[in-house]
């Protein structure tokens, strides 16, 4: 397969991929997932491909255009998820709330590059083939099926890592509220917890975390200064829990009322 065919192939896959990928991403309730991170460490190390391919490939103008849309999008993308998308004082613990434009803006420029890239492929595959092009499709159908089935495996696997790793999260804070006498009588078995990204953020000790904690007795908000005893075991010193109805009971860190 001629190299400059393969890499304008295999960037408009990967464009194509890149659409449902940010469309997952959007409906998660707009929080950073494992599945996002898999597909950021792709789309960099393709970043590094693009700009190999550049000086070394015999590309026309017209397909080394591609190459530049996706390096350019892609910085564009970095610059501004740092610079713009990500929170201030964001802490840890804390997953990245992303506004939806973003996302949208995601999907409709990599629906652009897809665009783009189908049509540098059939105007340069002309020049560039010996044969037809069901032909040629069909001679390198490896390459077609295995990239995308490479970008799924890889989807699956950081996923399920990302998942444990989430849920062993929330286990050390649930294991954390249980084992204050306050939290554990006023909340009951914590079923539950959910990160409050904006009330998190409003505190300037990146200690105190804000969650959302539903019980089977009880559900409310709680704000607690969290201390690591181990690696993977904190305590609560003192915080917060406040009612949907605006009450407010203090706790400590031996779960005494303060």
């Amino acid at each position: 397969m001629d190299n400059v065919v393969a890499y304008l192939l295999l960037t408009t896959l990967i464009a194509l991929l890149q659409i449902p990928e940010n469309y997952f991403a959007f409906i998660a309730k707009h929080k950073a997932q494992p599945i996002g991170l898999t597909f950021t460490v792709l789309e960099f190390l393709w970043v590094f491909v693009s700009i190999v391919f550049l000086i070394i490939s015999e590309a026309t103008a017209l397909e080394a255009s591609v190459a530049v849309f996706y390096i350019v999008i892609n910085m564009v993308g970095w610059v501004l998820g740092h610079f713009l998308y990500k929170p201030a004082g964001v802490k840890p613990m804390d997953l990245s709330v992303i506004p939806d434009s973003f996302f949208i803006g995601a999907m409709f420029v990599c629906a652009m590059l897809f665009g783009f890239g189908c049509y540098v492929l059939f105007q340069s595959f002309p020049t560039r083939r010996d044969t037809p092009i069901t032909e040629f499709l069909l001679s390198n159908i490896a390459i077609i099926v295995w990239v995308p089935t490479g970008f799924i495996i890889l989807r699956s696997i950081f996923v399920t890592l990302g998942q444990r790793f989430l849920t062993r999260i929330d286990q050390e804070i649930i294991d954390a509220i249980q084992d204050n006498q306050t939290c554990s009588d006023f909340f009951g078995e914590v079923l539950s917890v959910e990160l409050n990204t904006e009330l998190t953020e409003d505190n300037e000790d990146e200690s105190v975390y804000a969650f959302y904690v539903t019980g089977n007795k009880r559900s409310a908000t709680l704000v607690a200064h969290f201390a690591t005893v181990m690696r993977t075991k904190h305590k609560i010193l003192f915080g917060t829990i406040t009612t949907a109805h605006g009450d407010t009971i203090e706790i400590n860190e031996v779960g005494l009322h303060a």
